[in-house]
């Protein structure tokens, strides 16, 4: 594991342990102390409506962590549909979705920023099925670039020997085991959270119409809740 330092670049080194991939790791390798070597930015607001503007702001830094100025910097829009960022590093919201931001300093790639246009929420109320429980609330939303899923603290449902939430496009129980997005196992009435995003990173704002409480072994839907 140990990572030696052959030219100047950069690289990223990726990491897995039994099949378990873990987050990329990016390496500047510079020649000079007082070469850019860190390039950071960031954002006041990470959701934005169509047609507001936002300021990014940059820090470069050399390896030491002395400040670096008078560089060119080139900014990048990874979705010029959704998003356009100018040369002075301001955005500008185009259109509905989600798309990601970075900064180059030197060939030096910085962090990247998801930002999001438009609508950043989504709820619906429980409503039981199959003659099980299924009471409260859930909300599925944008929070600083990730996308969680909340059941309320009056969330209640019949449970069974593995209880799950699911996201999905359908309420039949067959289609959403075999086309849904399965969130957690759950075994406990009350208020939950969880981070969708750190499963699957892809998933966006309006793309599954329905919470699913589903009986994963018997393939029964408990409930349900309709996002609007």
């Amino acid at each position: 594991g140990k990572i030696t330092a052959v030219n100047s670049g950069r690289a990223v080194i990726e990491i897995s342990y039994q099949g378990v991939i873990a987050v990329p790791l990016n390496v500047n390798v510079v020649s000079g102390a007082s070469d850019a070597a860190i390039v950071e930015i960031a954002s006041p607001k990470t959701t934005l409506a169509t047609g507001e503007k936002v300021q990014l702001q940059l820090s470069v830094k050399t390896i030491s962590g002395s400040p670096v100025s008078g560089r060119p910097v080139e900014w990048f829009s990874e979705n010029t549909s959704i998003l356009t960022v100018s040369a002075a590093g301001e955005v500008t919201a185009l259109a509905n979705g989600v798309a990601a931001v970075h900064a180059k300093v030197d060939s030096v790639k910085s962090n990247s920023i998801n930002i999001t246009v438009g609508k950043t929420g989504t709820s619906g109320t429980f409503v039981s099925a199959g003659g099980y429980q299924a009471e409260g609330s859930a909300t599925l939303a944008d929070e600083n670039g990730q996308l969680m899923l909340k059941l309320s603290s009056n969330f209640k449902t019949s449970f069974a020997l593995g209880t799950f939430i699911y996201l999905a496009n359908s309420t039949n129980a067959t289609q959403v085991r075999s086309s849904g997005l399965e969130i957690s196992k759950i075994t406990t009435n009350g208020a939950h959270s969880f981070n969708v995003s750190a499963a699957y990173p892809q998933v966006k704002v309006g793309d599954y119409r329905y919470v699913i409480i589903l009986c994963k072994p018997a393939t029964v839907t408990f409930g349900y809740a309709e996002l609007k």
